[in-house]
């Protein structure tokens, strides 16, 4: 049985010993295995807090740490509120970590996003299987609101009026 309690490199040696008590030098045999215990981070962070109307892509940096195997894969959840209430968790998409790429701190865009409230989060995998939550225990790390719609200006004419002047409305 093996037991170590320590993260990082772990040595294990092996010497073979047959019934007469003959060790075979020649047999012996060195492993060095990694242990990893603990679950990896990862975070996405707030988009801007203007965000340009129709746009198709929103960058949002998306972190990610592991001190012993690494990060492999990130889950972006997302859920959304378009004035009738959240709708629910749900996977939204994969990202995939090759060799340290993309790098913890890239920018991450959900590409085109409809009118309403946001709230993302990501969600590592290291490369021993330890994943960083599970549902139910989901908590939003980015929210924002997008809204595509022109604001609406009202003018009444409440009376005849000429003027040369020209009249300028901040909305």
């Amino acid at each position: 049985a093996f037991g170590a309690t320590t993260e990082g490199n772990v040595w294990i040696g092996v010497t073979v010993t047959d019934c007469a008590g003959n060790t075979n030098a020649a047999a012996l045999a060195t492993v060095t295995t990694m242990v990893d215990r603990v679950a990896p981070t990862a975070s996405v962070a707030d988009l801007a807090d203007c965000i340009v109307p129709g746009a198709t892509a929103h960058n949002m940096a998306l972190t990610y740490a592991d001190a012993t195997s690494g990060v492999v894969e990130i889950e972006i959840w997302a859920d959304y509120d378009e004035g009738d209430g959240w709708n629910g968790w749900y996977l939204y998409d994969v990202v995939t970590i090759a060799d340290g790429v993309p790098a913890s701190g890239a920018a991450w865009s959900p590409g085109t996003l409809t009118d309403a409230d946001w709230s993302f989060m990501a969600i590592a995998t290291d490369a021993a299987g330890h994943r960083e939550i599970n549902e139910p225990d989901f908590a939003a790390e980015s929210n924002f609101q997008i809204d595509n719609t022109d604001p609406l200006v009202t003018v009444e004419v409440l009376e005849t009026y000429y003027n040369t002047t020209p009249v300028t409305l901040y909305y």
